[in-house]
């Protein structure tokens, strides 16, 4: 028996050929997936949700993929948000979602090139979700949302971007970093054009030991 196999399967193929740690997977409460990579153990831990009629939900897949294929093969501060200082709880969450954004942009880039035109769809679906329920007043991890759509729409559909202070900063960040080039250098300047959009924080990249660390300053304005 044939099996036709869907762009998004090959994808998927080639990208957990190269992934060389053990993949956990686990059931999420969340409606999407997770990723939470160990270095010490080699190990992938991915968070399925446990139901999901998402037309996207390979492509989604291939998203994690890709996050623990950089962490396996990019330099460890690409992948982990290690701070040269303590953060406090709530600061270090909103770091988070700065690095993760700027993470996963250079995802979208990979994920440009292996499945284009599912892509494209998805990027299409959210754009429109994004710009009908945008506002001014929004969370930062939701501003960080809107300026990744909008900035994906711009990049790779030729979309008008979202208007609005932070959203168009964070679309001008992202921009200005070529999503196909995945280094830790590209990581670092869109991370501080990520911070520069919100104002709240510096972030500088430093080295100790050998190791590449991130050190943020926390501004007062």
């Amino acid at each position: 028996m044939a099996y036709n196999f869907s762009l998004e399967d090959r994808a998927l193929q080639h990208i957990r050929s190269q992934i060389q740690w053990k993949i956990i997977r686990k059931n999420s409460g969340e409606r999407g997936f997770g990723i939470r990579s160990c270095r010490e153990k080699k190990e992938h831990v991915i968070f399925f949700p446990r139901r999901s009629c998402s037309p996207f939900y390979k492509l989604d897949l291939l998203h994690e993929f890709i996050h623990a294929l950089h962490c396996e093969t990019l330099p460890p501060a690409f992948s982990s948000n290690i701070h040269k200082w303590f953060l406090p709880f709530g600061l270090s969450y909103e770091i988070k979602n700065y690095f993760n954004a700027a993470g996963d942009w250079f995802v979208a880039g990979r994920m440009a090139e292996l499945c284009r035109e599912k892509m494209l769809e998805q990027i299409d679906c959210e754009y429109n979700s994004v710009k009908n329920g945008f506002k001014e007043s929004m969370t930062d991890k939701q501003y960080l949302i809107a300026g990744l759509v909008s900035a994906q729409a711009a990049k790779w559909l030729q979309y008008k971007p979202i208007s609005g202070g932070k959203v168009e900063k964070i679309v001008a960040a992202l921009l200005s970093a070529a999503p196909e080039e995945a280094a830790l250098e590209n990581f670092y300047v869109l991370l501080k054009g990520i911070c520069g959009a919100f104002n709240k924080f510096t972030v500088e990249m430093v080295e100790e030991n050998g190791l590449k660390l991130w050190h943020y300053r926390r501004l007062y304005v």
